[in-house]
């Protein structure tokens, strides 16, 4: 009997890596993982068999395409998992030169719909904003109600994400933002006050919604908007309702999320974004009951995967480090925080990257995080709270 077809999991450097590795390995599957580094926590995963170190897709797409297709001559039946906007938009677009890989994305035409902010809505509320012609046309910006944010119209997470509290300080901060990412979105921030929402939708081979599953961010930094470090699962039909019809809408494959806040003057969820591959929520997912990894690779391999509606609600899932101690230590707030940064250990909680059935990674990451200490670059980040965490 062949062997099942191992899986790539690409950009391991990332903590929803080693969540991916965990739950696939579990099932008794094959995973291989990939970066530009060797220095990953998840290579020493005990569920990762082998890791690769390939150019990096953002500097080398057809270097990075080349070592796919090498890898793939070696293993019948490849599958691959792409975990960032970058090489999930390489390999959509080399997707007919890979015929022996399997990859369970959506079209290259929803992708790129999907990741840009402002194309991405068709039709559903969204915050006020503007997508100014460059720094000269900023006349609509201004109009907008302060504060506001600018931001890359295409990107993820919160590189480039810039909170602008009054009318005076939009030029230069648009000007900065647009240096590095050209004509960026100009959007009302919503006022505080709000609960933010994750909506992950997975999608078989014919675009029906397979799997669903809500998660309500309780901390994050950067604090005024960045990846979440606490989160719990939750219900929300609505949401899901509107994002799986958004999905579907853009002809969707395989794993989406869509990120709503919800708008304290009316109660209203907005649309804030769509990310097109698997988020850091992703272990909550994984331990709340919904495993996406394992359904992901059902579509890849046959095309459709069992239908999952129903997962433990009110489930804690903490990224610690650096995720939570920064926010701890950037919060005024940090003693009054509800749950507390000391409750180490409940029954409803859980934790990004540790495992007791897979320690060594944890063990690492500790190491990663005292080393990214040193750096000047992650002190800089400390004290400006903006950007993307250094891995």
């Amino acid at each position: 009997m062949p062997a099942a077809p191992a899986v790539l999991l690409t950009d391991a450097r990332w903590r929803k890596a080693l969540s991916a590795a965990r739950a696939l390995g579990r099932r008794g599957l094959r995973v291989l993982t990939c970066d530009s580094t060797r220095l990953v926590a998840a290579a020493i995963s005990r569920y990762v068999e082998r890791h690769l170190v390939v150019p990096a897709p953002a500097s080398d797409p057809e270097g990075f395409v080349a070592a796919v297709a090498r890898l793939a001559a070696r293993e019948h039946g490849l599958v691959c998992f792409p975990l960032e906007d970058p090489t999930l938009e390489v390999l959509s677009v080399a997707r007919d030169r890979l015929p022996q890989v399997a990859l369970p994305i959506a079209p290259l035409a929803a992708i790129t719909l999907a990741l840009d902010k402002r194309a991405a809505a068709l039709g559903l509320p969204v915050p006020r904003g503007v997508l100014p012609a460059g720094p000269e046309d900023l006349g609509s910006a201004r109009a907008l109600d302060f504060p506001v944010v600018v931001k890359p119209r295409r990107g993820w997470g919160a590189q480039g994400v810039t909170v602008v509290e009054r009318r005076e300080e939009l030029d230069a901060a648009y000007r900065r933002v647009a240096a590095v990412f050209p004509r960026p979105l100009v959007q009302e921030r919503l006022p505080p006050g709000g609960e933010a929402y994750g909506v992950s939708c997975l999608f078989n081979a014919r675009g029906a919604l397979r799997a669903a599953f809500v998660h309500r961010r309780l901390r994050e930094y950067p604090l005024r908007g960045g990846p979440s470090t606490l989160r719990v699962s939750a219900e929300r039909p609505d949401l899901v309702e509107s994002s799986a019809r958004l999905l579907s809408a853009l002809g969707w494959v395989g794993f989406g999320m869509v990120e709503w806040r919800t708008d304290p003057r009316d109660g209203g969820g907005r649309l804030l974004e769509v990310n097109p591959r698997f988020v850091g929520s992703l272990e909550l997912a994984v331990r709340s009951g919904v495993d996406f990894p394992s359904l992901l690779y059902d579509v890849a391999v046959s095309g459709d995967c069992a239908e999952v509606r129903r997962y433990k609600v009110g489930q804690l899932c903490r990224w610690l480090l650096p995720g939570d101690l920064l926010h701890f230590l950037a919060n005024p707030a940090r003693f009054r925080l509800e749950p507390s940064f000391f409750r180490f250990r409940a029954p409803d909680l859980a934790y990004d990257d540790w495992a007791r059935d897979d320690p060594l990674p944890s063990l690492a990451q500790v190491g990663v995080v005292a080393l990214a200490a040193l750096r000047p670059s992650m002190w800089r980040y400390v004290r400006t709270r903006s950007g993307p965490i250094p891995p």
